[in-house]
């Protein structure tokens, strides 16, 4: 009977034995020492400047242990406050083709594990580019390419999985345009640049009529006066000159705007559109005449 008693004390030397050497392990793993401390302070900057904010996180939780020196345990404490400002977070939320929740839905990033069933909570993730893949029985995976913000808190992200109802677009996706917007948004391009040829066109119209008004009151009909009859041969040639060239630039002006307003206005009746409509009216009054033209779409 003695000596089955004596062995469960054997028993429990051993077993308390055990504890107390994986209680001096977690001691040790939970207080680094001064050198571990400022080595962590060192990682954890480093990290930091790297934008790995989780992992600059743990190591100045670490540097924050009691063990560490007071110094470096107070920076490490007030920079773990500051990561923990900057640390973006996410949202999933996952649906399928109906409008249906989905939380069994595993989420890796940037081809590691990230999230392994929805929860509706908030997720830190560091900033960047990262690639997000969706899997959920069923379904054929869904891959996002999002740019996470630094400090972006709570960022909500929607998941839609297989066809049926279509569900609304998120209220920051740009609009799309189809093709007949762009069309008229060239048409009218066309017709503006159009209009500023005709305009350049008629101001070198108006200054060439105007040298050669000049031109005529120096020498009427082409006989100069016999006074100053060589300065007034010079300056009439001079005018002759450069109503030629205003005459050249006017035509310019007048072909290429016409060209440009003319094809512009096709391309903006041409563009398909189901609810563009064009018409055109008579436009008349005193001293005004020609045509209207409205296009609504």
């Amino acid at each position: 009977m003695s000596s089955f008693i004596r062995a469960p004390k054997a028993l429990l030397t051993l077993s308390a034995a055990g504890a107390v050497l994986g209680i001096a392990a977690l001691a040790q793993a939970a207080d680094p020492s001064a050198s571990e401390c400022i080595a962590a302070n060192d990682k954890a900057i480093t990290l930091r400047d790297q934008h790995q904010l989780i992992e600059a996180r743990a190591a100045f939780l670490t540097c924050a242990s009691t063990s560490c020196p007071a110094e470096v345990r107070d920076e490490c404490a007030g920079r773990v406050a500051d990561v923990n400002t900057s640390l973006p977070t996410i949202v999933f939320e996952a649906k399928d083709g109906a409008g249906n929740d989905l939380p069994a839905v595993t989420v890796t990033m940037d081809g590691h594990p990230f999230v392994g069933t929805l929860q509706g909570d908030a997720v830190p993730v560091d900033p960047g580019t990262h690639t997000f893949v969706f899997e959920t029985a069923g379904q054929a995976q869904q891959t996002e390419q999002l740019l996470i913000f630094e400090g972006a808190k709570g960022r909500h992200e929607l998941i839609t999985f297989g066809g049926g109802k279509e569900l609304p677009a998120d209220v920051g996706a740009p609009p799309t345009h189809g093709s007949g917007t762009v069309q008229r948004i060239l048409g009218w391009t066309g017709v503006g640049l159009g209009v500023a040829g005709i305009v350049v066109g008629a101001v070198f119209e108006s200054a060439k009529s105007s040298k050669v008004s000049d031109r005529d009151e120096i020498c009427p009909n082409g006989n100069c006066p016999p006074a100053n009859l060589a300065a007034d041969q010079a300056r009439s040639s001079q005018l002759t000159d450069d109503a030629r060239t205003d005459a050249t630039v006017a035509v310019v002006g007048f072909v290429a705007g016409g060209v440009l307003a003319a094809g512009g206005l096709i391309l903006v009746f041409t563009a398909p559109s189901g609810e563009s409509r064009t018409a055109f009216s008579p436009l008349l009054g005193p001293g005004l005449g020609g045509l209207l033209v409205r296009h609504d779409f």
